[in-house]
């Protein structure tokens, strides 16, 4: 029985009737009236406890029965959160009930002074709770106003502060210049000597840079020059050191911090008594300055140019490329940016383009069967496809849709160790630390794609605008976190839940998910490609699988049922993977083309697509048939022993020569 406002009251009411005046009729009708209103809703329960109140005092006559119905009366607003009108018209309905009930009973009638004295009593608390919480209102407005006034004035502070980005230009050429114009072999003491000499420090008048000089003089830098420097790098911190305090919209602080560095960089080169630092530091250098820029050899070898010409067909056979050329995504990665034209849309310089793809390639591991850069290649390629062929005959994709797309695609299972998730977080990995256990690699995926991004010499992303840069993010985080198996049947829910309502890409939520399914059905897309491609793959996959399982045995985990050798039926769990996952998947891609895609453009969407399910329905079949050989001991799929794609060597590969990072 829950216990409410109006019951406690009763059965408070029942136990001092109980108390005073023992068992008689009022106090057994109290306690009947508490289990009542405890069974009622809200909505009845206040209405037939004062009403049947009001009728046990008028009967039974007892001082304490007035008290406790004024008790329920004083109660009702505040329980049941009445504003201020609501509680008179309240009031003034209770005060005529008692009125026409104490005439019906012949009694009552001084009381109605005692009932009208709590009602406004009861009104006046209201009134008061009203105004009060007004009040807190516009005290809290008027807090946001005043936050939102003090960071104007941090802003308008700023701005006075900071040297305009023209000027602080100049200082830093004019540093350049003096730089240039030193010696690079003299010592400190000659150095410190021709810089005395230069600025002609016995003529203190040159030191002085008044408002009316209108050219400088590039062979020297005065005292006040070197103080704007100084000004301008303090200001410039107290920029970026309280980003909070200042709208993005002020000031770019990208191009602030590098303005920064550049101001660092000169100053310390340059003046003299500071140590010149050495230009390429053997020791402390990173990942990336490490590597070396790749060359493609698309337009040199008539070949591997012509495997790559079949890029954006389905069925496209990545395999190819290894026979001719070890890095299969750098190879694929420049086809499609020269090819979908990203270059010239986003002006991305074609040495940066080389060093980016440069550090994809190198960032995926060799070692591994399965997760390594030619699965990367051949993801690009199958997202290739379900762009053009689908994705992009409907409405609303975007240019920066695309190249997030491409990105995500090539940079989807960067830096995989060959083991999932599962096994991270039981093995205590520090990635699984880092990411709460929660995608993890998917989360390092991403994370080392953006590091990558964001180094000077790799980063393609440059010329992109505030909006394309943060539409970007957005999309490539998302779709690389939504590859994470484990979150799939989720994914497939909310995809199949959103087709159903009929929604058009003008729903940036279902246009967001939408990107992942692509690059979903490009992940695991092998399943619908022909039986001799899907083949390779599954043997890749399973023993990338089995070697993970020796791992577990090793580290004492009981193993992973897809990863014990010893117990897998090959031809049974890969049917079970194209029935479970990719045919339910894909089935779900073809509804969104018959939704999505233009009038004009659906048949030849479908005619395309539809050789994805009939190479799953094909698939299944060749695996449904290898299951019942496997149990008579004539099964025809073996695992072969090959070292992994990417460590073998072909007779016609080209031994790619590797250039130095300008």
């Amino acid at each position: 029985m829950k216990l409410k406002a109006s019951n406690s009251i009763y059965i408070l009411w029942a136990l001092t009737s109980f108390i005073i005046h023992g068992f008689c009729p009022t106090s057994l009708a109290k306690v009947g009236l508490f289990v009542i209103t405890s069974c009622l809703p809200q909505s009845i329960e206040w209405p037939i406890a004062i009403l049947s109140s009001m009728i046990l005092t008028l009967i039974a006559s007892f001082q304490e029965d007035l008290l406790f119905l004024s008790a329920l009366i004083y109660a009702l607003p505040q329980v049941c959160q009445l504003q201020l009108d609501s509680t008179i018209n309240l009031y003034l309905l209770i005060d005529i009930i008692w009125l026409i009930l104490s005439g019906y009973f012949q009694s009552g009638q001084i009381e109605l002074l005692f009932i009208i004295s709590i009602s406004f009593l009861s009104i006046w608390n209201i009134s008061i709770y009203t105004k009060f919480s007004q009040l807190r209102e516009n005290n809290f407005q008027l807090e946001k106003k005043c936050v939102a006034l003090e960071q104007e004035i941090s802003c308008i502070e700023a701005s006075r502060l900071i040297p305009s980005f023209k000027r602080t230009a100049e200082l830093v050429e004019k540093l350049k210049k003096l730089s240039n114009s030193l010696m690079p072999n003299a010592s400190r003491q000659s150095l410190h000597a021709r810089f005395k000499s230069e600025v002609q420090l016995d003529r203190p008048e040159i030191l002085k840079r008044s408002a009316s000089n209108e050219v400088s003089n590039s062979n020297f830098i005065t005292n006040d020059e070197i103080k704007e420097i100084i000004a301008s790098l303090i200001s410039q911190d107290y920029l970026i050191c309280n980003q909070g305090k200042i709208k993005a919209s002020e000031f770019n602080l990208a191009e602030i911090g590098k303005n920064q560095m550049d101001l660092y960089t000169q100053v310390d080169d340059s003046l003299p008594e500071t140590t010149v630092r050495a230009k390429h530091p053997e020791p402390g250098k990173s990942f990336f300055q490490r590597l070396t820029t790749m060359k493609s050899y698309c337009d040199d070898n008539e070949s591997l140019s012509e495997a790559l010409e079949e890029l954006g067909t389905w069925d496209f056979d990545s395999f190819k490329l290894i026979e001719y050329v070890n890095n299969p995504a750098f190879e694929v990665g420049r086809f499609v940016f020269r090819t979908l034209g990203l270059t010239t849309t986003y002006d991305i310089d074609d040495h940066k383009l080389n060093r980016f793809l440069t550090a994809v390639e190198s960032g995926y591991k060799k070692k591994n069967y399965y997760h390594n850069s030619l699965h990367a290649a051949d993801v690009t390629a199958s997202a290739v496809f379900l762009i053009q062929e689908g994705i992009e005959l409907g409405n609303g994709l975007a240019d920066i849709d695309i190249f997030s797309l491409i990105i995500a695609a090539l940079c989807h299972d960067i830096g995989h160790p060959g083991v999932n998730n599962p096994f991270l977080v039981a093995s205590k990995d520090p990635l699984a630390f880092k990411y709460n256990d929660q995608s993890v690699l998917e989360h390092m995926h991403t994370n080392t794609t953006f590091q990558i991004l964001s180094e000077d010499k790799t980063n393609i992303l440059v010329n992109l605008t505030k909006s394309d840069y943060q539409r970007f993010r957005k999309i490539t985080i998302q779709t690389i976190l939504g590859t994470d198996l484990q979150i799939h049947f989720d994914k497939l829910a909310d995809f199949k839940s959103m087709l159903s309502k009929r929604l058009t890409f003008s729903d940036d939520k279902f246009k967001l998910l939408a990107l992942q399914m692509c690059i979903k059905c490009a992940d695991i897309g092998h399943g619908a490609k022909t039986l001799d491609l899907h083949k390779k793959w599954s043997n890749l996959i399973t023993k990338e699988f089995f070697k993970q399982g020796d791992l577990e045995r090793g580290h004492g985990f009981t193993v992973t049922p897809l990863c014990d050798k010893d117990s897998v039926i090959i031809s049974k769990s890969q049917e079970g993977f194209l029935k479970v996952l990719v045919r339910p998947l894909f089935e779900s891609w073809l509804e969104f083309l018959e939704l999505h895609v233009n009038k004009e453009n659906t048949e030849e969407a479908l005619s395309s697509f539809h050789i994805c399910i009939t190479n799953i329905q094909s698939n299944i079949e060749f695996w449904d048939n290898e299951y019942r050989l496997f149990k008579e001991g004539k099964q025809e799929f073996f695992l072969d022993e090959l070292l992994p794609p990417l460590l073998k060597k072909h007779s016609t590969q080209i031994m790619l020569p590797r250039f130095k990072y300008n």
